[in-house]
């Protein structure tokens, strides 16, 4: 299981029930890391897309408490919604799935532990969020980081791929299809701003 998030310098990811920042590329990113995949999010979440409508391409998983409600409210189609009412209702039904978690705040935190990849695009940015995520580095390491710039937004950010730590000497678990160069290797190294986990 994978997940995939935006987060700011404090740990943003939305407010209001929306995200907080939209990039054009960050966007063209999820689409391309999403396409084909099941993706798992909350309610709040599901609510938010486009016309509250699943996305094409995609197995679209929701986590409720009001799946049964949901259920009758927003029929499925061949991309969903699928409404399940707890977690082990959704592994129960997808268990060879490419799954990714795409948010928000709640489900991510109950799904962080069985996630061993991670791709967060780092906006170098403040807001006052509402809704935050966190990733602690005693537990992830960074085996790929892109940086960009959108030039109308005038914002920067990194595109990363955190892999989840197997061993104490801070190997990631293993995964496929991550450039491990030298070159990439030596800019996984280098510290990053992602913020720490708090209790």
């Amino acid at each position: 299981m994978e997940l995939i998030v935006a987060v700011d310098r404090g740990g943003g990811i939305g407010k209001d029930g929306h995200l907080l920042y939209h990039l054009p590329e960050d966007m063209k990113r999820f689409r391309r890391l999403t396409m084909g995949k099941t993706l798992l999010m909350g309610r709040d979440t599901f609510l938010s897309l486009p016309g509250q409508r699943p996305l094409p391409g995609r197995v679209n998983c929701v986590l409720s408490h009001r799946a049964p409600e949901l259920r009758e409210r927003f029929p499925a189609g061949a991309d969903g919604p699928f409404f399940y009412g707890s977690v082990e209702e959704f592994m129960t039904a997808h268990t060879d799935d490419a799954v990714i978690v795409i948010g928000g705040e709640s489900v991510y935190r109950q799904l962080l532990p069985r996630c061993l990849r991670a791709h967060v695009t780092e906006i170098d940015a403040e807001s006052d969020a509402d809704r935050h995520f966190f990733l602690d580095k005693n537990e992830w390491i960074c085996v790929r980081r892109e940086p960009f710039r959108d030039d109308d937004l005038h914002i920067c950010a990194d595109f990363c791929i955190y892999e989840r730590c197997v061993s104490s000497d801070r190997s990631p678990a293993k995964t496929v299809d991550i450039d491990n160069s030298p070159q990439n290797t030596r800019n996984a190294q280098k510290s990053v701003s992602f913020p720490q986990k708090t209790e």
